[in-house]
């Protein structure tokens, strides 16, 4: 867990009721970094688990909402990278999942998805809810440090970037949400003209909206 500004209330919900789908507490190491620059503190992350020879890497940050079972769902997923539908934390809100595009110039660049409900082959995505499996965390190219930022490329595109060119899959499930949360929740609602921006919660808060929490 990447862990900067304290702990959201809503994230150490979600990790109580997740406790129930994880694997036996001798089969489990839990990082909570502090004070350290993001992409400092997820290769230190990797670096520990391919020390321990970890079967599966999940990253889950500091101010994420989500299902008790979004390990679980991580894991049925058939890919290499493995990632939830959640959103940046600003308005307007994007989902942080990328497929690289064609820029007029002949340049690449990353777009955002459109979520559709179902499991889709990406580029790149952030990594605040993201299952990273064994053959990843054990190639040669993630040596220390994994994880870099590169001008304004942030340290998990870069990441993902790289594993791609390794020939790795990376999928999100636009099914699992995971709400990036602040004093509302960022999920994809229409939070400018929303009369009850302040009410979302997990999941996605509703049109209606009522508190969904868990």
């Amino acid at each position: 867990m990447l862990q900067r500004g304290g702990l959201h209330p809503n994230t150490f919900n979600s990790l109580w009721t997740m406790r129930h789908y994880l694997p036996d507490k001798d089969r489990m190491v839990s990082m909570f970094p502090m004070d350290r620059p993001q992409a400092s503190a997820r290769s230190d992350a990797l670096k520990l688990a391919r020390e321990i020879d970890a079967d599966a890497l999940l990253f889950i940050d500091s101010d994420m909402e989500f299902e008790p079972d979004l390990y679980q769902r991580l894991l049925a997923v058939d890919a290499d990278i493995a990632c939830g539908l959640f959103w940046t934390k600003r308005i307007p809100s994007f989902p942080t999942a990328m497929r690289k595009v064609k820029m007029p110039d002949g340049s690449d660049s990353l777009a955002n998805i459109i979520p559709d409900g179902k499991i889709v082959e990406i580029d790149a995505c952030g990594m605040a809810a993201t299952l990273i499996r064994k053959n990843v965390l054990q190639h040669e190219r993630f040596e220390y440090p994994a994880f870099r930022h590169l001008g304004s490329l942030g340290e998990d595109y870069y990441f993902c970037l790289h594993a791609r060119d390794a020939g790795f899959s990376i999928k999100c499930d636009t099914s699992l949400h995971v709400a990036h949360r602040g004093d509302i929740a960022f999920n994809g609602q229409p939070l400018l003209t929303h009369p009850d921006a302040k009410t979302f919660s997990y999941p996605f808060g509703g049109q209606d909206g009522v508190e969904r929490g868990v």
